[in-house]
């Protein structure tokens, strides 16, 4: 039940007041925003330079190649292998977690900057209370991340309402140090007792946030020669639209917890109910998927140019290329050409066949019968 006396800020105000937490820590947002720019640029780089590491690309084999055909040949020996599919699906998962890992040290920083907007203290402390809180926000991360996804298997929507109703569970987690299944029980409460003052507020920072956005994008678009100067003033906008959708967001949080009783909560079950069902039934899609690799693989294959195929079939042949002159280079070409018109030509006389064969046999069958 709400209590007593239980008031929610206007819409002016909110602006006003998430204007003004912006304002005084403004140095140690651009120092959080520039540092996780540097890492996520690092991390980025070295998780690169490990995946083609390990798929044994040759940096001296690259250096030898000269045309685009040549290229696209060399990759696609790799690209068409079910280890480089396996390699990317790891790489890709350890991409995620790691991220997610910098994503929630950075968040939490934000969010606990912000909430203190008028309180001084050094970086360096600040730093360090987010590294504190960084493994329960990025467990947090992962489960509402999950229940979310999940959910929104099943035609979206049941997907939008876990992440509406779980919104707060990460201030909770930050803020209020509370455990995860406490902060989801909180957040759920929250939301459901003050729904409609919730999403009237969060409605209108959306609506304004997405139309600036749009202007500011059309007018880069029709800038001419200064679109690259528009493009610049968008993204410094839109980091200032995200601190600004941030200490929104916590005056609500706190406006609205104030206004709980959160002594008796429930737990949401139904939720995981939900999303396990979901996460089934991505589970039967991606392994129906997975079944399918090879004839997508080789649908793909077919469609390449002959010269990639044949250097894909025998790897061996490019170095042969390469010694080729120019002359044999270009009947090398026309003869791949010819072989691959004359293979296309048999397959649609053996596809003519069969359809002549079945209006034939048609007749015959509809007089036995």
């Amino acid at each position: 039940m709400k209590k007593n006396g239980a008031k929610f800020s206007q819409i002016s105000q909110l602006i006003t007041s998430a204007s003004d937490k912006i304002k005084s820590p403004i140095r140690h947002l651009i120092g959080l925003e520039v540092l996780q720019v540097v890492v996520l640029f690092v991390l980025a780089l070295i998780i690169g330079i490990n995946f083609i590491a390990s798929l044994g690309f040759s940096t001296s084999e690259l250096q030898n190649l000269n045309t685009d055909q040549e290229i696209a040949a060399y990759f696609m020996q790799f690209l068409l292998q079910p280890e480089t599919w396996v390699t990317a699906s790891i790489f890709a998962i350890i991409s995620a977690l790691l991220f997610s890992i910098v994503s929630a040290f950075f968040s939490a920083a934000v969010v606990i900057r912000l909430d203190r907007s008028h309180v001084g203290f050094p970086f360096k402390q600040l730093l360090k209370e987010a590294m504190r809180v960084t493994p329960a926000v990025f467990l947090a991360m992962l489960v509402v991340g999950a229940l979310a996804i999940g959910s929104m298997a099943l035609f979206i929507i049941p997907g939008l309402i876990v992440s509406v109703l779980l919104a707060f569970t990460l201030y909770e987690v930050i803020l209020e140090k509370s455990s995860l299944s406490l902060a989801m029980r909180n957040s759920y409460t929250i939301v459901t007792k003050h729904f409609f003052e919730l999403f009237i507020r969060g409605l209108a920072l959306v609506v304004g946030a997405g139309l600036l956005i749009f202007i500011l994008d059309t007018i880069a678009k029709n800038s001419g020669d200064i679109r690259p100067l528009f493009e610049l003033i968008n993204s410094i906008v839109g980091v200032l639209l995200n601190w600004f959708a941030i200490a929104y967001a916590i005056i609500i949080y706190r406006e609205a917890r104030v206004a709980t009783d959160l002594t008796n909560t429930k737990n949401p079950v139904w939720m995981y109910i939900v999303a396990a069902i979901g996460w089934i039934v991505l589970i039967f899609v991606g392994s129906v998927a997975w079944g399918m690799r090879e004839p997508f693989l080789e649908n793909f294959r077919q469609m390449l140019p002959a010269f990639t195929q044949e250097i894909m079939d025998d790897p061996s042949a490019l170095n042969e290329f390469e010694n080729m002159t120019s002359e044999e280079q270009i009947e090398y070409f026309e003869n791949l050409s010819t072989e691959q018109d004359n293979q296309s030509d048999t397959i649609d006389s053996e596809q003519l066949e069969l359809l002549l064969q079945e209006e034939l046999d048609t007749p015959q069958t509809e007089t036995q019968q």
